[in-house]
């Protein structure tokens, strides 16, 4: 079986409860789940094809899984270790995959992304419609939006941390805001190591 070796370029996790769905982006390769399990996205910028994934294992610098390249059955490695919390992601891409949960229910849509320099670039977006909070940390601004309930109120960002299942964000405003965390719990762990090694800090 051929091996097909790959750098995770960039990370992404977006998860919509209300249609259960996941996507779990490596720059590289993308997946997606369709009904309880993850898939590859063979043709990502274009009508969806998707692959099954198998026999997924994850290590300190790459993790490798089975899925088919060009019509062949393949192993496909993605280098990771230069992107700070890849490792995160391949580790909940493997638990939904073996675990088949059910990703469909009352629970917080999420999303968080981190471009190739984690100094550069991160967005945390939490909540839907009707409550909503969006963190943004980049070479132009470190703020926090309320965007919803309306009005949208945005902040300077002063610090933030997650304990206890729930984050805590200060602002150097002088407001201080904190969301309790309703997610799977794979996700929400997933998430909370993702805020620890992105974002958690005191900020200048």
């Amino acid at each position: 079986m051929k091996t097909v070796t790959k750098r995770a370029t960039y990370l992404e996790v977006d998860y919509q409860p209300e249609y259960g769905w996941l996507t779990i982006n490596f720059g590289a390769e993308i997946f997606r789940s369709l009904k309880n399990l993850m898939y590859m996205d063979a043709t990502p910028y274009a009508d969806e094809t998707l692959v099954a994934v198998r026999n997924i294992a994850v290590g300190d610098k790459s993790f490798t899984f089975e899925s088919v390249h060009k019509n062949d059955d393949a192993v496909f490695k993605i280098q990771y270790s230069k992107m700070k919390g890849a490792g995160e992601l391949a580790k909940l891409l493997k638990t939904v995959n073996e675990s088949k949960m059910d990703l469909k229910g009352d629970y917080d849509p999420v999303s968080i992304a981190v471009g190739s320099d984690l100094s550069i670039d991160i967005d945390l977006s939490i909540g839907d419609n009707k409550n909503r909070l969006l963190i943004c940390d980049n070479q132009y601004r470190r703020t926090i939006d309320k965007r919803f309930p309306e009005p949208s109120e945005e902040y300077d960002l002063k610090s933030i941390r997650v304990e206890d299942g729930c984050l805590f964000v200060d602002t150097k405003d002088g407001v201080e805001l904190t969301w309790t965390f309703n997610l799977p719990r794979p996700i929400q762990d997933c998430l909370t190591s993702l805020i620890e090694i992105w974002l958690q800090k005191t900020y200048p």
